[in-house]
């Protein structure tokens, strides 16, 4: 399992609007064609940024992919650009990838409980997940994994 996130700003007093439309609009269909899994979407809201995590079994650009032909996801986006701080162009491949080259953030560590009654352990951030990250913001080719990714069985977290 992968987690992603996005953020952006929303124009000041339409905060009750954006939250509105973001707990309210209809799940995206699950798997993609590809067989890249989309396991859970979060979204979080502080003042006027939000913040939007996805968490994935498999593929970056092809869960993009998918939810941008996602007819409910494609609603919610042309609702939400009345909202935005900063225009964006959602409307051709190119300003689909400037964007998300903009907003996606960096993921820099995720804590995972170990078995019970031990200490939390600290996975270190995972290689390919960083790679898929530099191929959305059009850094394909140039970065490649330092080792292979392996998980943990039990947590799905990498292990070194």
């Amino acid at each position: 399992m992968r987690r992603y996130a996005i953020t952006f700003q929303i124009r000041p007093g339409t905060e009750a609007a954006v939250r509105k439309l973001l707990s309210e609009y209809a799940p995206p269909d699950w798997e993609t064609s590809d067989g890249t899994r989309l396991l859970s979407t979060s979204i979080f809201m502080h003042g006027t940024t939000v913040v939007r995590v996805i968490e994935i079994d498999g593929d970056l650009p092809s869960v993009m992919a998918h939810l941008s032909r996602q007819p409910g996801i494609q609603r919610l986006e042309r609702e939400l650009d009345a909202y935005l701080a900063v225009p964006r162009d959602m409307s051709d491949p190119e300003g689909v990838r400037a964007f998300f080259a903009s907003a996606l953030m960096d993921h820099v560590t995720t804590r995972v409980a170990g078995p019970a009654r031990s200490e939390p352990v600290q996975a270190e951030p995972v290689q390919a997940e960083a790679v898929q990250v530099e191929a959305v913001r059009g850094e394909a080719g140039r970065a490649e994994p330092a080792e292979p990714f392996r998980a943990d069985p039990v947590r799905g977290e990498p292990v070194r």
